[in-house]
């Protein structure tokens, strides 16, 4: 299949791995082959991140990386799509070697994009303004993502975002915000169970603000919960739109995940503000206690930035005694990154690169220290886990309880099962277990 097979390489947040698989689908409707060896491709497409710095920078330097392969294929097209490559389309920037860019709303024009770069000859990068499809749910019509994982799928409910956290690019290159028709969401859900997927996550930037036709992110679930589907979850949810109604679905479903992940940002109100992110640290923490009054084995998963313009070490203080009062059962923590078009870009001062490490290294310590000590009263329960994938050695394999624990067990299962696991033991703060009952 000379000049039809393609390689492609995923950057960033699960919206994007959910992007990937549509663009792979796209592409086979239209004659391409994926393979998973770059080496003999004959197009290489990188799906791209633009929340951090640090993300931008590492698909320049695989950009470098690749140009090795057009010495032995001199007719290789490297292409750029996702978020970066729209951030890059609208300041107008090109990245050396990128043959061309396509937005997040544009990839059903691919195949017409790669037999444009295959019959020409022309120099420089070929940019695709945003324009053709006016909302990203007209990706959607027609095509389901070609979902690689055997057990677990993604299914965006919504895309874009419009809260406009003043640190987040997301709102300027993803269009708008937009809901998929509920039908939709339902067609794609009940298509991945009849091919035997056991878990689903319904994915948004702000996924908890799904409304559509009078149909809120609470209603969704619930629907989605009365198919024959085994573990459902969500991500990533605001706090400032997670209703008590949406913490009793959570209770109520069986086959729920008993998790939610609710990014706290700051424990400062006076960062918070600077964020725009519509709560104060009273009304978050508050949010907290509601929910594990309500469903008392819940685990909170959070994200949390250090270092954003103007955060005192007073500031920081306030978010380390949040954690501690909290103990989120994992958080993602990262420095601040400043990027252009954000309103947080002009705001100063400017935190220290080295502060910002040593900030991030104390939060980082405090934090897989709280997960320690939740994880060690884990040993001796059982809990029912949901095989994954196999590890390493015969008859070990990484599964999740059912409030989104990674663990891995020893015994005989296959991926897809749910499994009785008595957990023995934790190897840095990962629970082991033995399976103790026969297979669901």
């Amino acid at each position: 299949m000379k000049g039809k097979t393609f390689y492609l390489l995923t950057y960033g947040c699960q919206m994007n791995v959910y992007d990937s698989r549509l663009i792979a689908e796209i592409l086979s409707k239209n004659g391409y082959k994926e393979i998973k060896d770059e080496n003999k491709a004959d197009i290489i497409i990188m799906n791209t991140c633009s929340v951090r710095k640090h993300a931008e920078q590492r698909v320049v330097g695989r950009t470098g990386d690749l140009q090795r392969l057009r010495e032995d294929n001199p007719d290789l097209i490297i292409g750029l799509v996702g978020c970066m490559a729209q951030n890059l389309i609208d300041t107008k920037e090109k990245i050396k070697g990128v043959d061309f860019m396509v937005g997040p709303d544009n990839y059903r024009e691919l195949p017409k994009i790669i037999k444009g770069n295959q019959t020409t000859a022309t120099a420089g990068c070929h940019f695709v303004p945003n324009q053709k499809y006016k909302t990203g749910l007209e990706l959607y019509e027609g095509v389901y993502a070609n979902q690689d994982n055997k057990v677990s799928a993604f299914v965006p409910v919504m895309r874009g975002c419009e809260n406009f956290c003043t640190y987040c690019i997301v709102p300027y290159v993803r269009v708008g915000l937009q809901m998929r028709p509920q039908k939709d969401i339902l067609k794609e859900v009940e298509g991945l169970l009849k091919k035997g997927i056991k878990e689903i996550i319904l994915l948004g930037q702000s996924v908890n603000e799904y409304d559509n036709n009078k149909v809120d992110f609470p209603g969704i679930l619930k629907m989605v919960s009365e198919t024959s589907v085994a573990r459902l979850g969500f991500f990533t949810s605001h706090p400032y739109y997670t209703t008590q109604k949406l913490i009793d679905v959570i209770a109520e479903g069986e086959n729920i995940y008993k998790w939610i992940h609710l990014p706290l940002q700051s424990g400062s109100n006076q960062i918070l503000k600077k964020m725009n992110r519509k709560y104060t640290k009273e009304k978050y923490m508050e949010l907290i206690c509601n929910t594990r009054e309500k469903i008392p084995n819940i685990s909170i998963t959070t994200d949390i930035i250090v270092g954003f313009p103007g955060e005192t070490d007073e500031d920081f203080q306030e978010t380390i005694e949040v954690m501690k009062e909290i103990h989120f059962d994992f958080a993602y923590m990262f420095k601040y990154s400043d990027r252009e078009r954000t309103a947080a870009y002009n705001l100063k001062p400017k935190i220290p690169e080295p502060v910002k490490t040593k900030r991030l290294s104390e939060l980082i310590d405090i934090q897989h220290k709280i997960i320690h000590i939740k994880n060690e009263q884990l040993i001796g329960t059982t809990q029912e886990v949901l095989v994954q994938y196999k590890g390493r050695k015969n008859n070990v394999w990484r599964g999740k309880t059912k409030q989104n624990e990674i663990v891995v067990v020893e015994g005989k299962t296959l991926p897809g099962e749910i499994v009785k696991v008595k957990i023995s033991s934790l190897k840095g703060w990962t629970p082991y277990g033995v399976i103790t009952d026969k297979r669901k």
